[in-house]
């Protein structure tokens, strides 16, 4: 296996493995659930913390890696944005294509192009995928589980 291939294969995984992946957190997500804001993420503002929130952060990171991975060094950081659709069906394409985008990219490099800067900067992004993951399937807990009206909440 290439390094190229093992890259896609931890990239692959972190999108669609069975268990812990970004699909696998997202799977059945409602409208409600992905808008729904926990009460610790209050006074940061109207979207954060919310998993539409996460899902255009995560769309708007994975397009500024692969205009690195394209070549433009220069590229810029990811912005903290608010959610570029009008809808979670929105959202989700928006993700699905920023990570489509990706994967070609990364696809198209040759291993003489895997250096050890290149390699880390890769598996840091799967790693932030990863991280995000974990925090959709916490906020997907925190929605299930949060308190109803008149009871006292202890997010």
């Amino acid at each position: 296996m290439t390094v190229v291939e093992s890259i896609l294969v931890h990239l692959d995984n972190a999108w669609n493995h069975d268990w812990d992946s970004l699909q696998t957190v997202l799977a059945g997500l409602t409208d409600a659930e992905a808008s729904w804001q926990a009460p610790s993420y209050a006074e940061e503002g109207a979207e954060a913390g919310t998993i539409r929130w996460q899902i255009a952060h995560i769309a708007d990171c994975k397009r500024a890696y692969t205009a690195r991975i394209q070549g433009d060094i220069a590229a810029r950081t990811p912005d903290v944005p608010v959610p570029a659709s009008a809808d979670l069906a929105g959202d989700l394409e928006e993700l699905r294509n920023a990570h489509e985008a990706q994967r070609e990219a990364i696809a198209g490099m040759t291993d003489d192009q895997m250096t050890p800067v290149a390699v880390d900067f890769l598996a840091n992004t799967i790693r932030h995928d990863i991280w995000h993951a974990g925090q959709i399937a916490i906020a997907r807990r925190l929605w299930r589980t949060r308190a109803s009206p008149g009871q006292s909440s202890y997010i």
